[in-house]
């Protein structure tokens, strides 16, 4: 795409009341994105960015805005979902604005007056799904998720953010989307979850009931964050401490290098710092918190403890 086409769409969101933001490609943002500045001559700069190519939105306190991401990626579970949905709430869904990227997943953004935030379904899979395969979910966002959704632009390599039918989202203000019912937020995701259980998908164990947990981090280990930043795990772990106890999205893992997509969510606690993997379910804290193997490799470890004690 265009440097003048995108920076037109921009100058288009900006001026129907959407906070939009520029973004590299495969959704990445630039550094300080929660605090980007969008006036007109701002925005007539971005180009300057090195791989400026996508443009999103700041969900935070966007007036209403509303998003059900339909993050399938099998097109019969899709379509199943998309006709219960036309049948329980017809009106929205005619008038909705339907975003894709070339692919199977689909984003409808309307509003809702809703105090809820960044809401999910279950994770399904398929029975015979590889360890790559992505996992099969909705999500809800809303002006109270710190997060931001792309509207324009390259999703990656070969592929490009569009739309179904019109309007454009460009084409609308915000006041214009339709009305999602805020008290059918969770129907709606367990309608989705009802579909994808009978659709023969099983869902995801969850590390949080201790299936997957991982003690394989190390403190010169790098990671960038949502914003930019990059940051040793060490690091990281020090920032954390500083604030009151807070969550922060990551990029490339240490784990998996080859990463681009915010898939980590960034936690201090009692045990220090604990990074989970929204992907494959895994918690992951430092290594030497592993626990012993056995009870003597424990024994083991207090006597060398009161030993060091003792020097």
């Amino acid at each position: 795409m265009r440097d003048s086409s995108l920076t037109a769409v921009r100058l288009q969101l900006k001026a129907l009341g959407y906070d939009p933001i520029p973004l590299r490609i495969d959704k990445r943002p630039y550094f300080g994105w929660p605090e980007e500045p969008n006036d007109s001559d701002s925005i007539m700069r971005w180009n300057r960015y090195h791989g400026c190519v996508a443009t999103g939105i700041r969900l935070f306190q966007s007036p209403g805005l509303f998003v059900l991401d339909l993050d399938i990626r099998i097109v019969e579970v899709r379509d199943a979902i998309l006709q219960a949905y036309e049948q329980r709430w017809p009106q929205f869904m005619t008038d909705c604005v339907r975003r894709h990227s070339q692919g199977v997943s689909l984003a409808l953004i309307g509003r809702s007056d809703t105090n809820k935030g960044t809401l999910k379904s279950r994770r399904w899979r398929r029975k015979d799904s590889s360890e790559d395969e992505k996992d099969n979910l909705i999500e809800v966002f809303t002006q109270h998720s710190k997060r931001f959704i792309v509207v324009d632009g390259a999703h990656s390599a070969g592929r490009v953010y569009a739309y179904h039918g019109r309007p454009l989202l460009w084409e609308v203000a915000p006041a214009q989307l339709p009305e999602f019912p805020a008290s059918d937020i969770e129907t709606a995701l367990n309608v989705a979850d009802e579909i994808m259980q009978a659709a023969g998908l099983t869902q995801k164990q969850s590390a949080i009931l201790g299936k997957r947990i991982l003690y394989d981090l190390r403190p010169e280990m790098q990671i960038e964050l949502e914003h930019g930043e990059e940051l040793t795990l060490a690091e990281l772990e020090r920032d954390l401490k500083i604030g009151p106890p807070r969550r922060t999205v990551a990029y490339p893992t240490p784990w998996d290098p080859a990463s681009t997509t915010p898939r980590v969510l960034a936690t201090i606690g009692a045990d220090g710092l604990c990074l989970w993997d929204t992907k494959t379910e895994t918690s992951h804290r430092w290594a030497w918190r592993k626990p012993p193997e056995s009870f003597a490799a424990m024994t083991a470890q207090l006597h060398a403890l009161e030993r060091r004690d003792e020097r």
